[in-house]
């Protein structure tokens, strides 16, 4: 547990959200399942701030070193996608940032799975 907080969130993070667990891996990083520690203070320019957060959110962790300029542009046009999507069955976008060495995107934890765990509609 201190060996994934450390490595993957940084200090301003871990203010606000505990990780938890690892999720799973991808080509471009890490989700991880947190806790939400405390709801940052009112709206400032580039934090974490907004409405209440929701107990559980996924942190993606996607580590910039070494990818090239379209990758990087790859994972921050899956955030900007995210951010305009709102369906019932989509996770919601909570946030998203920088560091000089990873990209971090927020969204709501599914706690029963994704859509994946659904039964088929037509069997």
């Amino acid at each position: 547990m201190d060996q994934l907080r450390e490595t993957t969130f940084p200090p301003d993070l871990l203010r606000v959200f505990r990780p938890i667990r690892v999720l799973g891996r991808g080509g471009f990083g890490v989700a991880i399942l947190a806790s939400t520690v405390t709801n940052p203070d009112p709206p400032t320019q580039g934090g974490l701030s907004g409405p209440p957060w929701p107990l559980h959110v996924v942190v993606k962790v996607i580590n910039l070193l070494g990818l090239t300029r379209e990758k990087v542009l790859m994972a921050y046009n899956e955030a900007h996608v995210l951010a305009r999507l709102s369906h019932p069955l989509i996770t919601s976008y909570l946030h998203c940032f920088f560091t000089p060495s990873s990209f971090y995107i927020v969204t709501e934890y599914a706690e029963n799975g994704g859509l994946a765990f659904l039964p088929p509609l037509f069997p």
